[in-house]
């Protein structure tokens, strides 16, 4: 994953993959400007950065909405740094299956899901994204319609 072009013209620091280069305040080398998702590389652990996926831009959204908002409300910003926690991954396989390791640390290690459950799962994640962006309502009329769309559609194409 790679940052887009765009950023060279900045004239931010970059990291060898085009993502330009945050702090642990997701805050660039001008504390005005800011940087989330796949277009930053935000300082993680052991020298490595933020890995470029869904749950850390939500994650960094949910951190940059509170620093945000107390900058339009002219407020004290949060001082806490943001911190990635890595929750797992889930793959969608299909209509009816897919593949996740969770990292809720159940007796002590990591739970893996596969499956009807795990395809659920990842259905449910997906919305929580969508809702995240669009809102509740926004995003229970794009459930709805997708379900009907697919309960019309035939499984196989018959050519």
């Amino acid at each position: 994953i790679k940052g887009p072009a765009l950023l060279a013209e900045l004239d931010l620091p970059l990291n060898k993959l085009g993502q330009v280069e945050v702090n642990e305040r997701l805050e660039t080398t001008d504390p005005h400007i800011l940087a989330l998702g796949d277009c930053c590389a935000a300082p993680w652990r052991d020298g490595r950065t933020v890995p470029a996926r869904a749950q850390a831009a939500h994650q960094q959204a949910d951190y940059l909405c509170k620093k945000l908002t107390a900058r339009l409300r002219r407020a004290a910003e949060p001082t806490a740094p943001y911190v990635y926690e890595d929750h797992g991954s889930l793959v969608s396989l299909g209509q009816d299956a897919g593949v996740g390791s969770l990292m809720g640390k159940l007796a002590g290690r990591g739970l893996f899901v596969s499956g009807t459950l795990a395809r659920l799962m990842y259905m449910s994640l997906h919305l929580m994204h969508h809702k995240a962006v669009l809102g509740i309502s926004r995003t229970a009329s794009l459930a709805l319609a997708r379900l009907l769309m697919r309960r019309t559609r035939p499984r196989v194409k018959l050519h």
